[in-house]
């Protein structure tokens, strides 16, 4: 048999910055047909001659999970088709030297060596292959000492690109910001061209388009091609609303009810959009709270103290509006105490720092804080202590937050833990920052024992790197399409949206203001209402928005 051996790339890349890679910024297609690549099942689906060690669970991993150490050989048989080209990746670490074979006559196709095997980095190398078969054997045979192996690849490279999620419609005020991320697969390298109304934007060629500096004139339809070296796709055009800058003060995110236990961190928050400057007083049961004159309200420490009524007061030199009153209602923790040490970065143990929207660039400085959330369910989160800062220099993509108590965690029991991180020049808050349309995101929720300090010294929690996710407009609307006129009379209309969102439906009959008429739950993408006062009044316009999902 002879093998085709079409290109060979190498690349050293510190290896917490391939954990960005596999998860999800790097995107690839999805027909890999290796099983268990990353050794999520341990040896599952592989073969091996001699010892083959597994760790799991082992957060310097390549993928963050499960590594292997072949002492001898590990290989897989494969189902591919004869003719048909495929890109072979792995991940190797501590490696001297390895030969990686492919096909039945186990052809080498690549020789791989890394003489500095002391270093704390994976090597990530790839080729391009040709199937001669419908059965090809990959094998990674050791030549020396034992090496790390991770995240092994098969992809057939003729694979057309395909949209895993549509571009989402958006709207803002002029002079604001909008994001549109696409998440398309398909074989590498995969390139992509947005337009506007059939037209191209100028250098608009990334997996996420952000538009600043919105004009009324920017409104319209987006959609990106995305094209590889098999064949291009263009996705769904997405719509773009840009309305008026109010001039008198408007509230688009009201304050919303907080019900925490005591000792967790909490916050109040309004968004509001009129002519500069904009000024703010909070109260607390009908009574102004001294200096509290910021868009958002911070507790660090909920106590019963705190218990009450909530509203703050928007202002400019154009008119006034107080948002609605939101409670906030505090419980006794109990019997909690349980403690943790909550950092990213601790020598021989973790090292995951924290990325930006394109899982490569690392936060940095003030602008960028992490939180720790934590609670006695997965479905009982609140924020415990303060945010913190990243680090910069040497240390950029870290943060320490120190020793954090969970208020309602007993020690020895089980608390559920997640680390958010946002854009702080955004919002003081996760959800603040959320809301505004900040860059933002989160770990997934893991389980650590409390300990009690005064015997067992805190447990460091340990996560996986993630990336922040690209923000959403805070006025982010829907279409509107009609449906069927009902028995009565009243008019069936179409919401159609982001899938898996809250949006509040709005009315207006001039010359009167917006005005909310009911909540939607969009599960599906479309969902129907009907205004039973549709047809009793003048013409009448409707608008809706996404709010927290």
């Amino acid at each position: 048999m002879n093998t085709t051996i079409q290109s060979i790339t190498k690349s050293t890349v510190n290896y917490l910055a391939a954990i960005a890679l596999v998860c999800g910024h790097e995107v690839l297609a999805q027909s890999n047909i290796v099983s268990n690549g990353s050794f999520e099942a341990g040896p599952g689906g592989w073969g091996f001659d001699g010892p083959l060690n597994v760790a799991y669970p082992d957060y310097q991993a390549f993928d963050g999970i499960v590594w292997v150490s072949p002492e001898v050989s590990i290989w897989q048989d494969l189902i591919t088709d004869p003719g048909r080209d495929y890109y072979v990746k792995f991940a190797t670490k501590n490696l001297t030297s390895l030969t990686v074979r492919w096909g039945e006559t186990n052809a080498t196709i690549v020789n791989v060596s890394n003489p500095n095997i002391s270093a704390n980095a994976w090597d990530v190398a790839s080729v391009s292959v040709t199937a001669n078969s419908n059965l090809t054997r990959l094998r990674f045979e050791v030549n020396s000492a034992p090496f790390k192996l991770d995240a092994v690849e098969v992809r057939w490279l003729q694979e057309p690109v395909q949209f895993v999620v549509p571009v989402p419609s958006r709207s803002a005020f002029e002079g604001g910001s909008v994001t549109f991320p696409v998440t398309a697969i398909g074989a590498p390298p995969l390139s992509y061209q947005w337009f506007h109304d059939g037209d191209p934007i100028p250098n608009a060629t990334n997996r996420t388009l952000v538009l600043t500096n919105l004009l009324v004139a920017s409104s319209g339809d987006y959609w990106v091609q995305v094209t590889n070296n098999y064949n291009a796709n263009t996705s769904l055009k997405a719509k773009l609303i840009v309305n008026p800058m109010p001039e008198s003060p408007l509230i688009v995110a009201q304050p919303k009810p907080r019900t925490v236990v005591q000792g967790y961190a909490a916050s109040m928050y309004v968004v509001a959009f009129g002519a500069s400057p904009l000024f703010y007083q909070w109260h607390k049961d009908g009574t102004s709270i001294p200096g509290e004159t910021n868009s958002a309200l911070q507790f660090p420490s909920v106590s019963g103290t705190n218990d009450g009524s909530y509203s703050v007061m928007v202002s400019n030199h154009l008119g006034t509006v107080t948002s609605v009153s939101a409670p906030l209602q505090s419980s006794p923790p109990g019997s909690g105490g349980g403690m943790f040490s909550v950092a990213n970065r601790l020598a021989g143990t973790i090292d995951s720092p924290i990325f930006d929207t394109d899982g490569v660039t690392r936060l940095a400085g003030s602008n960028y804080v992490a939180q720790l959330f934590a609670g006695i369910s997965p479905n009982s989160l609140n924020p415990v202590g303060a945010v913190h800062p990243f680090r910069t220099g040497t240390s950029t993509g870290y943060f320490y937050l120190g020793t954090r108590t969970i208020p309602d965690v007993p020690f020895g029991n089980t608390a559920y833990c997640q680390i958010r991180a946002w854009d702080y020049s955004v919002g003081k808050s996760y959800e603040e920052s959320r809301a505004r349309g900040g860059r933002h995101g989160k770990m997934k929720i893991t389980e650590q024992i409390a300990y009690d300090p005064m015997i067992v010294p805190p447990q460091v929690i340990q996560f996986k790197s993630f990336s922040l996710e690209a923000g959403a407009s805070p006025l982010a609307t829907a279409r509107f399409e009609l449906g069927a006129q009902q028995p009565g009379g009243d008019l069936e209309w179409m919401l159609i949206g982001d899938a898996g969102y809250n949006y509040v439906v709005e009315s207006q009959t001039p010359p009167n203001d917006w005005s909310p008429i009911l909540v939607l739950t969009n599960a599906t993408g479309v969902v129907s209402f009907v205004d039973t006062n549709g047809m009793n009044s003048s013409p009448k316009f409707y608008r809706a928005r996404i709010i927290e999902p």
